[in-house]
């Protein structure tokens, strides 16, 4: 098991519920901070759909409001008293109304810097894949309680070369190496 400064601990993705803002160190007698920024917890959904007879494609969005934005993939915070691999499904589902995927694996966990949030990021990373037909695109309307909730999406699904434009936050993890999956020829 794991020790997180300031919150609580982890033994990975079946494990304990985490602290879903993890906060800064505080000396116990000067009541100082370390100046270390808040670390949110935060799950992105890769949903893979292998369609027959074609390469494999990943599910992708953009506000309906702002479609000239990058594309994203689904996801979003972890709520007190859920784990990554719950927060995943549950992000799924209130971004895109898709409640019928398996999760096929964690992908792996990215710590940075989030200028704009002003705050440290843990991301968790999750291979998910649509075991259901999915229209080739549709609009969802955002369902929960968080920031995006009531916003609406445009979704779609993509072919690994037309991924390029997709936002610098996941475009990185777009290799072979780590979605090998989405990388397949096509039967």
């Amino acid at each position: 098991m794991s020790r997180i400064a300031g919150g609580g601990s982890t033994r990975g993705e079946d494990g304990p519920a985490i602290s879903a803002t993890l906060g800064v160190a505080r000396d116990r007698e000067t009541g100082a901070t370390s100046g270390t920024p808040h670390r949110v917890i935060k799950v992105a959904a890769f949903v893979v759909r292998m369609a027959p007879g074609s390469e494999p494609q990943l599910l992708v969005y953009v506000p309906d409001d702002n479609p000239s934005l990058p594309p994203r993939v689904p996801g979003g915070g972890v709520d007190d008293g859920e784990v990554p691999r719950q927060a995943v499904r549950r992000e799924v589902l209130e971004e895109t109304g898709l409640d019928r995927l398996e999760l096929v694996r964690p992908l792996g966990v990215h710590r940075y810097f989030k200028p704009y949030l002003g705050k440290n990021v843990e991301r968790h990373d999750f291979l998910l894949r649509a075991i259901d037909w999915t229209p080739d695109s549709w609009r969802h309307r955002v369902l929960g309680r968080g920031g995006d909730a009531g916003d609406l999406l445009r979704l779609w699904w993509s072919k690994p070369g037309e991924l390029g434009g997709l936002d610098e936050e996941h475009r990185a993890t777009l290799t072979p190496a780590y979605l090998p999956e989405l990388f397949r020829p096509a039967p």
